[in-house]
Parts: structure tokens; sequence; C-alpha cells
């Protein structure tokens, strides 16, 4: 199922523009030019949803409610990998994720 014309926030929590669309498609995210930290955060999650609705990533690697999550913790900056460790900035979420789950 071809989930790329699905609204963003039909996905996902939250509101506000993304790439100045405020009822963004997860197309639309995936291909924006992030003009800052939070879009940069919006294009890695949805890159990595389509990657797993399209069996592309498994659910043992990640699931769809840990995606959901990260989008709101990490753009909040509320986001902690382990109970015991910090909270983690938008940026330091963004590099983690980049690193993870970008191939050469």
């Amino acid at each position: 199922m071809d989930r790329t014309n699905a609204l963003f926030y039909n996905e996902f929590s939250g509101s506000g523009s993304l790439g100045g669309h405020l009822t963004p498609t997860l197309a639309q995210v995936v291909r924006l030019t992030p003009a800052n930290d939070r879009e940069t955060l919006a294009r890695l999650v949805v890159a990595a949803y389509l990657n797993l609705k399209s069996g592309k990533t498994p659910e043992a690697v990640i699931n769809e409610t840990a995606l959901q999550a990260m989008w709101t913790q990490g753009s909040t900056g509320s986001y902690r990998p382990t109970l015991t460790g910090s909270y983690w900035t938008i940026v330091e979420f963004n590099n983690w994720f980049t690193q993870t789950f970008t191939t050469t």
C-alpha cells in the first residue's frame, strides 16, 4: 500500500508547518529540503516509516509505535534513550538517527 499521500499529522502527532505546508503529506515531508532541525527530524522519521511500511526495514529493527514516539519526543527535546540517561536535544537525536539508519 502506498502511504506517501497520507497526511503527516494523521500518522504522527503535532501540528505546524513543515516545509511551508500546514497539512503536509508524507511525500512532501520526505522530499523537502529541511530549513530547521524539526524539519530534519520529520524527514528522517518519515523515511524510516515509509521503509518500514514497504517492508524494507523489518519491525525487529524499528516499529511504528517507536517511530511515533521518536517524533513526539524528539521534536520536543524530551527523548531519553535510556531511563538513566540524559534527554537528547533535537540535534543529538537527528545525529543518532542519521548514523543509525543511513546506508553507505
